[in-house]
């Protein structure tokens, strides 16, 4: 098949990726020019799509760190087309997304999506969205984080409904993220030979980022086929008044609840800023049980 009739049969604008593509050279020539080893950048193969529940698992991760390019651009879908931005505030999915061909009820299955911009015509409408997850929004996202009445608030607009001890594990890991960004940013030709806690790192974000980490007692998020369009299948257990619900402490990577959980003052001050609230959420971010887990 050449380029051409692939780009028709997948209604791609081919001098677009052909932009994109002369775009991407140039920056992994930059890249190079300043340290990051040129294994970093060797293509890779997706079989997105065609092997069900077990899909790309480096592809979550990357829907993940779209939440930390993007942030405060994310948007909650309602019902159909209607979303919330920030601050609840009312937009539609724009036409020229390809989430708006899957908007019909039972599409998606996380109601949180991260978006490149937002326009203005008629309404409001959100372009170039990706699907992420309360987990995504937890690691990559939020800038405030606090624990009301039973609910996990991030940044007075959004609410989650779980465990409170769930929610300080994994917000906990967010200064060893940053540690990690600035390693690899000062030292780039040493991510070839990251030392073991940066690898325990690594793995335990793998697992936080996939779509089905932490659905608790919830089918799991499936990717599949249908007329050449990649869509999320079901509905996903999210309770369109409070949030999303299903995530618990069942997470993988070994979290010790001491670890993260118990008295001591806020971090503030000490480590990651504007976390506060009640019980772990308040007390539990303390960098020397963070250190001690890593």
């Amino acid at each position: 098949m050449d380029t051409t009739e692939y780009c028709e049969r997948e209604m791609l604008s081919q001098p677009s990726l052909t932009t994109k593509a002369d775009v991407m050279e140039q920056l992994k020539d930059l890249f190079i020019k300043i340290g990051f080893p040129e294994i970093c950048f060797e293509t890779q193969r997706f079989d997105f799509g065609k092997t069900g529940v077990h899909d790309e698992p480096i592809l979550d991760v990357v829907s993940a760190i779209l939440t930390m390019g993007f942030y405060p651009n994310v948007c909650y879908r309602k019902e159909k087309q209607k979303v919330y931005t920030t601050e609840g505030k009312a937009a539609v999915i724009h036409k020229s997304s390809v989430n708006c061909n899957n908007v019909m009820a039972g599409s998606f299955q996380s109601p949180f999506f991260v978006f490149a911009e937002k326009v203005l015509t008629r309404v409001v409408s959100c372009k170039q969205m990706t699907m992420v997850t309360p987990i995504h929004l937890l690691l990559f996202g939020a800038r405030k984080i606090e624990y009301s009445k039973g609910f996990v608030l991030l940044d007075n607009w959004i609410t989650l409904k779980m465990d409170v001890k769930a929610a300080s594990a994994i917000v906990a890991l967010r200064p060893a993220i940053e540690s990690l960004i600035v390693h690899a940013s000062e030292e780039p030709e040493s991510i070839t030979m990251l030392s073991e806690k940066y690898n325990r790192l690594i793995n335990v974000l793998k697992d936080l980022c996939n779509f089905n980490c932490g659905r608790n007692n919830l089918s799991p998020i499936s990717f599949v086929q249908d007329h050449n369009k990649f869509q999320r299948g079901g509905r996903g257990g999210y309770n369109q008044e409070r949030g999303y619900h299903g995530y618990s402490s069942s997470f993988r990577g070994g979290y010790n609840q001491r670890g993260y959980y118990g008295g001591g003052r806020s971090v503030r001050g000490r480590g990651y800023r504007g976390y506060s609230g009640e019980e772990g959420i308040q007390r539990g971010f303390r960098t020397r049980w963070l250190i001690s887990f890593i």
